[in-house]
């Protein structure tokens, strides 16, 4: 049951997001806080962005991203750690 309860988490309306990062630059810093292979991150990361339809590139600063892109971004710090 713990090891479940360990998987589930939820995203806040507002969001933990550093803005003058960019995307990649973000994805990386959560993935590394928990301590997860930063080359897997970053090779999933186009993936992700294309599944979820984020709108610009790995180098597009969080700041310039629509409210929506950026919850997307959200997501993707939180499926790239575990999936």
């Amino acid at each position: 049951m713990k090891k479940s309860l360990d998987q589930i988490g939820f995203l806040p309306e507002e969001r933990g997001l550093y803005l003058d990062m960019t995307i990649k630059e973000q994805v990386l810093y959560f993935a590394s806080l928990h301590g997860f292979d930063l080359k897997i991150a970053a090779a999933d990361l186009p993936l992700w962005m294309n599944r979820l339809s984020v709108k610009g590139n790995e180098k597009s600063r969080i700041k310039n991203l629509s409210k929506g892109n950026q919850q997307k971004v959200q997501l993707i710090t939180v499926i790239v750690r575990v999936w």
